[in-house]
C-alpha cells in the first residue's frame, strides 16, 4: 500500500529560501530527495522541512547556505579502515554525510568524524570466510555485528559458512568438503528471514539438516534443509553411517 503523503508527489514543486526545489523520489518522512532547479543540485531532507521551506542549496551564495569543507567534497573518495572505498555523494551537514561503497554500491549516510577517520561498515561486503556478507539487520536499520553474533540464527549461519569455506573446519570435518551455500544464503540478512519463518517455536534447540531432505545433499538451501533436534540429528547420522557400512561389506 503506497502511503506516499498527496503533497509528496514526484514532481512536486516547492517554494524554499534558495528557490524552487522539484522532489525527486520520497523514500520516507525523513528522507526526500529534491532537485534545486535553479542549480540543478539534487540533495536529502525532511518532508516537513520542504513543506515549510526550508532547504538549502549548498551551491547558492545567497542565504543561508551550507558550508561543505574542503576535504569533504561531493565526488572525494576515501578508503575505510575494512570495507574498501567510499565515495562522497551528499553534504547536508556535518552530521548527515551521504556516501556510497564502491565495491557494493551499498548508500548510507554517516558522520563527518566517520569519513575521516575511515570508521564505516558496509554490511555487504563479504567478510566471513571471504564470501560471504551480514546485510542489513534488521533491513533499513543500522548493522551492529557485536548484537546479532551471539544469536541462535546468526551462530546457525557462521558454522554454516564455515563447514563450506574455511579450510580449518573442513580438515577437522572432512566430509563436508565440496559443501556449497546457496547464493541467497550467502548473505545472513536472507537467512535470518528463513530462521524467523521456519524455526520451531517450542522452546527446543535445533540443527541445521541439510541430508535428509536429500541423502548425500551438499547444497545448502531453503529447499534442501530443515530443523532437526539434536537426538533427531544424530540419529539420522547414526543412520547414514550404517547404511555406507552395510555397502561397504557387501
Amino acid at each position: 500500500m503506497d502511503r506516499t503523503p498527496k503533497d509528496m508527489l514526484i514532481g512536486s514543486e516547492f517554494k524554499t529560501n534558495h528557490g524552487i526545489a522539484k522532489l525527486l523520489q520520497y523514500k520516507s518522512a525523513t528522507e526526500v530527495i529534491v532537485k534545486f532547479i535553479d542549480s540543478g543540485i539534487v540533495r536529502t531532507t525532511f518532508s516537513q522541512s520542504l513543506r515549510k521551506g526550508r532547504v538549502t542549496d549548498p551551491s547558492n551564495p545567497k542565504g543561508l547556505g551550507v558550508r561543505v569543507p574542503n576535504d569533504i567534497q561531493v565526488g572525494n573518495i576515501f578508503d575505510s579502515k575494512r570495507y574498501g572505498k567510499f565515495e562522497i555523494l551528499e553534504y547536508v551537514s556535518s552530521g548527515r554525510i551521504r556516501i556510497k561503497f564502491l565495491n557494493t554500491g551499498f548508500e548510507t549516510f554517516v558522520k563527518a568524524y566517520h569519513v575521516r577517520n575511515g570508521s564505516i561498515k558496509d554490511p555487504y561486503e563479504k567478510i566471513v570466510c571471504g564470501v560471504a556478507c551480514i546485510g542489513v539487520i534488521p533491513k533499513g536499520a543500522a548493522w551492529d555485528h557485536k548484537k546479532i553474533k551471539d544469536t541462535r540464527a546468526y551462530k546457525a549461519w557462521q558454522k554454516m559458512i564455515e563447514r563450506c569455506y574455511d579450510k580449518a573446519t573442513q580438515n577437522r570435518q572432512p566430509t563436508y568438503k565440496g559443501a556449497l551455500v546457496c547464493k541467497e544464503w550467502l548473505c545472513f540478512e536472507n537467512f535470518l528471514k528463513w530462521f524467523n519463518e521456519t524455526y520451531p517455536k517450542d522452546g527446543k534447540l535445533y540443527c541445521l539438516d541439510k541430508d535428509s531432505v536429500k541423502i548425500g545433499n551438499k547444497f545448502y538451501s531453503p529447499d534442501h534443509c530443515i530443523w532437526l533436534t539434536r537426538i533427531e540429528n544424530l540419529n539420522e547420522m547414526n543412520v547414514r553411517v550404517g547404511n555406507k557400512r552395510k555397502k561397504r561389506n557387501k
